[in-house]
């Protein structure tokens, strides 16, 4: 059952037009992936929030809905945008069909094929179960505030969203580049998910606002960012329980805010950086990583030793 669009083609292609033209002032590269592809459709056919591309006044609101889109469909797989409406609306449909009977009163008589009804109402159920892993009103027509496990702050009449917590959300596939589009990002919370892939070149370049990072139990892969040290803003990182590998950034001596470092049970090896200059760093867990140097002296704790290598 596929949704009927909002928009007819001619009005939905000039949608798209416009909301290309935004991403493009934007320095945001489309390569097409299937996320971008569907995020877009649905922006410019099936979106019923009605979002007038073209007079509105902050694209930060579109932008912010686009980013949201784009994570929406690379982390549930096979989402279309034809079909996400009508998927996340509670769909009612009896096993029975009632017709009217002569003198009053009704029949109820079971539908010709049955079983291909079960199906049918299974595929349903299943795609009702895994979209409510995102929470109430994601892709419907509010403001994105309202979607759950998104925060926002009013600033200038503006609506920034500056929390996103997404954990057990049984979350699969990949980050996807446009969430450097949430800029005022200060909370971002992707752990206890499936996520895979590495972290994206260009989330290091953005989030300058960042404090806390979870992207704890996922299968995440490849190095942590070598200019980690950007986000100047962090206060709190858990990256446990992934498959990160390679050496720990040397720029790591450089987020002078963090408090919590959590990096254990990874593949990370080598040598330990010099932390010295991490004078609130309070706690750290290392354990189950491969590296070199076992002993850790913490500035705010410097009469102990910390056991960061167990094997």
């Amino acid at each position: 059952m596929y949704y009927k669009p909002f928009f007819e083609n001619d009005v939905g292609a000039d949608r798209g037009g416009t909301l290309l033209k935004i991403l493009k002032d934007h320095k945001l590269e489309i390569e097409t992936t299937h996320a971008q592809r569907e995020a877009l459709k649905w922006l410019m056919f099936y979106d019923s929030a009605y979002v007038d591309l073209k007079a509105i006044e902050d694209v930060g609101e579109i932008l912010q809905r686009y980013a949201l889109a784009v994570l929406f469909f690379s982390t549930y797989p096979g989402a279309m945008a034809n079909r996400t409406t009508i998927d996340l609306q509670e769909d009612h449909h009896p096993a029975t069909t009632s017709i009217a009977l002569q003198g009053g009163g009704h029949h109820y008589v079971h539908p010709k094929d049955q079983e291909e009804d079960h199906v049918r109402r299974n595929r349903r159920q299943r795609r009702r179960r895994r979209l409510a892993s995102y929470g109430a009103k994601w892709m419907s027509h509010e403001n994105v505030c309202q979607w759950e496990g998104v925060g926002c702050t009013v600033a200038y009449s503006r609506h920034l969203v500056t929390n996103l917590n997404m954990s057990h959300a049984y979350l699969r596939g990949s980050l996807p580049d446009e969430l450097v589009l949430l800029e005022d990002l200060v909370h971002l919370d992707l752990g206890h998910n499936y996520l895979e892939g590495g972290i994206p070149l260009k989330y290091t370049h953005k989030f300058e606002r960042l404090e806390y990072l979870m992207l704890q139990d996922n299968l995440l892969t490849g190095h942590l960012p070598d200019d980690i040290d950007l986000w100047s803003s962090l206060v709190y990182v858990d990256m446990s329980k992934n498959k990160f590998s390679g050496e720990l950034p040397a720029s790591l001596d450089k987020l002078t805010k963090l408090e919590v470092l959590f990096l254990q049970e990874n593949l990370i090896s080598g040598t330990i950086p010099p932390m010295g200059n991490l004078e609130k760093l309070g706690k750290i867990d290392l354990t189950l990583a491969s590296l070199f140097v076992v002993l850790l002296t913490l500035p705010s704790y410097p009469n102990t030793l910390f056991l960061c290598r167990v094997y």
